[in-house]
């Protein structure tokens, strides 16, 4: 027997014999936390003009440079679609097909799903609901102005922010929060749901 051969069959059975004597829990019970993007940053805020606990996620390019302006990518949902956007931004850039943008998502400060999804169905939604809901709707209004207000003043004055170049976008509810407000006045540019 080769030695390759034999620190190969020696490398399976180590493995066997520590898959063996460690199940794995099933996926469930996994707590791994929060996971971090590289050149991003979390920021948590009480709005004042719904009173509402939110969170900002934000995550510049690669080879961010301070002194040039960057078009902004503003997510709603952001615990569910920061970390797909950020990605897709940076390796997008990276092949040169866009430019390099800022990332901003907006969210909640909790990972509870549960959660989300409550906070959301108010948030993202311009009316009241007439049937028997389990969660409030009718927030959007408010919402609208926590973004153009609060969020987006924030971003430009904490990042070099070229603002002929933002974009809002949505997914389900997102979407349709976004085709609400695409014609108001000094709402964001491009809208993508």
């Amino acid at each position: 027997m080769k030695l390759r051969d034999l620190l190969t069959a020696l490398a399976v059975a180590a493995i066997q014999c520590l898959c063996a004597a460690q199940p794995t829990p099933p996926i469930a019970a996994r707590n791994m936390g929060a996971a971090a993007l590289s050149g991003s940053t979390a920021y948590d805020f009480k709005s004042s003009i719904n009173a509402r606990q939110y969170r900002i996620f934000v995550s510049v390019p690669p080879g961010f440079d301070a002194t040039q302006r960057y078009g902004v990518l503003y997510v709603l949902d952001g615990i569910q679609y920061f970390g797909t956007a950020s990605e897709a931004a940076a390796r997008q850039s990276s092949l040169k097909t866009i430019r390099p943008i800022i990332v901003v998502a907006v969210g909640y400060q909790s990972n509870e799903f549960s959660v989300a999804i409550r906070e959301r169905l108010f948030d993202l939604t311009h009316n009241p609901s007439q049937d028997a809901l389990p969660y409030k709707t009718g927030g959007g209004a408010a919402f609208q102005r926590v973004l153009l207000e609060e969020v987006r003043p924030f971003i430009v004055s904490s990042f070099p922010v070229d603002l002929s170049a933002e974009a809002l976008w949505g997914h389900s509810l997102g979407g349709l929060f976004a085709l609400h407000v695409i014609d108001l006045p000094g709402f964001f540019g491009p809208i993508s749901t």
